[in-house]
């Protein structure tokens, strides 16, 4: 089973707008690894969306990473900040 990353709201705003280094990494990491998103992250995306249309988009985008959804999800989020 690969490993599962899980990529933070910041890291795909950057990969949604292009940004060379957030792009080249996710790429990376995808050979090796699931890429996942919280739904937490889910919704501050969906939050940002200024229309249908960008909703849309944003829907294509995230197919490619798995949304955990966990009841600890808040935990693990939280540890996260502590840590890093």
């Amino acid at each position: 089973m690969p490993n599962k990353i899980l990529v933070d709201t910041d890291i795909l705003i950057d990969v949604g707008m292009g940004v060379i280094n957030a792009v080249n990494r996710i790429q990376q990491e995808s050979k090796s690894s699931t890429l996942a998103i919280s739904i937490i992250t889910q919704m501050e995306l969906v939050v940002g969306c200024k229309n249908k249309t960008e909703l849309q988009k944003l829907e294509s985008f995230l197919r490619n990473y798995q949304v955990l959804i966990e009841c600890n999800i808040s935990e693990k989020a939280l540890n996260l900040i502590k840590t890093y």
